[in-house]
C-alpha cells in the first residue's frame, strides 16, 4: 500500500473514531437522562408518603391502601436505596409491611396513622437536611425525659403511674423516629436509646416507689444514660454527611472530552501527512550540528 493511500486510510479511521467517541458520549448521556435520579425518586416517594399520611388522618382506607402500594412499588428501587443506610431501609420496609397488614385486616385508622407518620419522617430524612422533621422530636424527647424524672421524684403509686406513662411516651416517640434517625444519624444511636429505655423500664418494675425504692441509685443513673442517648442521637455529624454518596469515578463528560481531544490530535497529524504526500511537499530535515 502506498504512502498516499495509507495516509488517506488514517484520516478516515481517525474521523470514524471521533464520530464513534461522540456517539458513545451522546448515548451515555441519553441513558443517564432516561431515568430519574435518586433525589427525584425520593421526591416522588415523599409525595406518596404525604398522601398516605393525609389519607390516614381522613380515615380513607381505600385511598391509604392505594398509596401504600405505590410506596412499595418505588421503595425497592436500587438507585433510590443508594440514599440513606441499610438499617434505615430495613426499618422502613418493616413499617411499610406493617401498614399494609393493618389496613388489610381492617384495623382502626389510628393504628396505620402511626405507621404513616413513621414513613413520612423516614422519607423526609433521606434528604439529609439539617432541618429534617425528625430532628424536631429532640424537644419532645427531652420533655418526656423531664416528665419521667419529675414523676419518679414524686414517688408513691401516682408517681409510679406517671413515670410509666412518661417512659411509654418516650418509647413511642423513639419508635416513631426510628427509621428517620437511622437515615439521618448513626443507626447505632437509635438502638442505644431503645436499649436504655428497656433498661429503665426494668428498674422501675423491679423497685417501684420513686426515691424511696431500693434501686434509687441505679434508677437515677438510668435517667442520666437516657439523657446521654438523646444527646448522642441529635448530635451533628458533619464528617459523615460530607462522605455520603461520595464517588471516586470521573464523570463520563470528562472522559468523552479527553477522548475527543486525543482523537482530534491524531486527526490533525494524519491530515498533515496526507496533505504533504498529496501536494508532494518535502519537509527539509534539520541538519545535524
Amino acid at each position: 500500500m502506498s504512502v498516499k493511500y495509507r495516509n488517506r486510510l488514517l484520516v478516515v479511521l481517525t474521523a470514524l473514531l471521533i464520530a464513534s467517541g461522540l456517539s458513545m458520549a451522546w448515548k451515555m448521556e441519553a441513558s443517564e437522562g432516561s431515568g430519574k435520579d435518586p433525589q427525584s425518586k425520593r421526591d416522588v416517594l415523599a409525595a406518596w408518603t404525604e398522601g398516605f399520611y393525609q389519607a390516614s388522618i381522613e380515615g380513607n382506607r381505600q385511598l391509604a391502601y392505594g398509596y401504600v402500594l405505590k410506596i412499595k412499588s418505588v421503595a425497592g428501587d436500587r438507585e433510590l436505596r443508594s440514599l440513606g443506610t441499610k438499617e434505615g431501609w430495613k426499618v422502613l420496609d418493616e413499617r411499610l409491611n406493617a401498614a399494609e397488614t393493618l389496613i388489610e385486616r381492617g384495623e382502626f385508622a389510628y393504628t396505620w396513622r402511626e405507621e404513616a407518620a413513621r414513613l413520612k419522617l423516614a422519607v423526609d430524612a433521606l434528604s439529609r437536611d439539617r432541618n429534617a422533621l425528625w430532628r424536631q422530636y429532640e424537644r419532645l424527647l427531652r420533655e418526656d425525659l423531664s416528665r419521667l424524672r419529675k414523676a419518679w421524684q414524686r414517688g408513691g403509686k401516682e408517681g409510679d403511674a406517671s413515670a410509666y406513662a412518661a417512659l411509654d411516651q418516650l418509647e413511642s416517640h423513639t419508635l416513631r423516629l426510628e427509621a428517620a434517625a437511622a437515615f439521618g444519624a448513626e443507626p447505632a444511636r437509635v438502638s442505644l436509646l431503645k436499649e436504655r429505655i428497656r433498661y429503665t423500664e426494668k428498674l422501675l418494675q423491679a423497685a417501684p416507689g420513686g426515691p424511696d425504692s431500693a434501686n434509687r441509685t441505679l434508677t437515677e443513673g438510668s435517667f442520666m444514660l437516657l439523657g446521654d442517648s438523646v444527646d448522642r442521637l441529635f448530635a451533628s455529624d458533619t464528617a459523615r454527611s460530607a462522605a455520603v454518596s461520595a464517588s471516586g469515578h470521573p464523570s463520563w463528560q470528562w472522559a468523552a472530552m479527553l477522548a475527543v481531544i486525543v482523537l482530534a490530535g491524531l486527526f490533525y497529524t494524519g491530515w498533515q501527512k496526507f496533505r504533504i504526500d498529496r501536494d508532494e511537499i518535502t519537509v527539509p530535515k534539520r541538519p545535524y550540528r
